[in-house]
């Protein structure tokens, strides 16, 4: 699906959020879900030759340069009740809907 669709995110969330998992607990199983996923991906690219050394050192360096931004991001949700969390995210799931619609608005006939 993530292939297809380019961001799977909105179409998981719902289902973690549903499940009744606290904020934390949603947000490590996305992680989780997500990494499972880019492992796959990066061993497809390196099996059909499309990584490069150049491409893999970009991916490490962005990787570490979002350690400053998760924790901040953990600070941010250390201070979020679990109600205020729940909205924003379903906000945030609401308006990737209507963006991937959007964008995929001439083949949907929209």
């Amino acid at each position: 699906m993530s292939g297809i669709l380019g961001s799977i995110g909105p179409v998981l969330t719902p289902f973690y959020l549903n499940y009744g998992l606290s904020k934390e607990e949603l947000l490590a199983t996305a992680a989780a879900a997500r990494a499972a996923i880019h492992l796959v991906k990066v061993a497809a690219y390196a099996v059909f030759g499309v990584l490069t050394f150049k491409s893999l050192c970009y991916g490490v360096l962005i990787g570490v340069a979002a350690f400053p931004g998760n924790w901040l991001g953990q600070l941010a949700l250390e201070r979020t009740s679990e109600h205020r969390f729940r909205q924003i995210v379903t906000g945030f799931v609401v308006m990737s809907a209507v963006l991937m619609l959007w964008q995929q608005r001439e083949f949907l006939g929209l």
